[in-house]
């Protein structure tokens, strides 16, 4: 998995997490329409063509779920590949993902 795949599985993963933390359903959560998407603010400065590539490679290797119409569904195992990672796993993408180190800190507390 390329670095870009994996950041745009951690950005997909903290966009998931906040929706949560905001009382949204799980399985409503884990969807995002294709333009939603393309509008996380950490997605704003991606290149189409690089967004769509990190989502087919996340489909491929079985964690998110894409449609034809790009929309796509974080899966079970998108979820335990972020959650399993080490606290240090997280260090390279602070300052790319915004909102990042709440979320680690929340997973990893201490």
């Amino acid at each position: 998995m390329t670095k870009d795949t994996e950041k745009a599985l951690i950005i997909i993963y903290c966009q998931y997490k906040k929706r949560l933390s905001l009382g949204t359903d799980e399985e409503e959560a884990r969807y995002f329409e294709d333009a939603k998407l393309r509008n996380i603010d950490n997605f704003s400065n991606w290149p189409q063509s690089k967004l769509n590539l990190s989502t087919q490679q996340l489909h491929k290797e079985g964690y998110i779920f894409k449609n034809i119409f790009d929309d796509v569904r974080l899966l079970n195992e998108g979820i335990q590949f972020v959650e399993s990672k080490p606290k240090e796993y997280f260090d390279s993408f602070l300052n790319a993902v915004s909102g990042l180190a709440s979320i680690v800190s929340a997973i990893f507390p201490h």
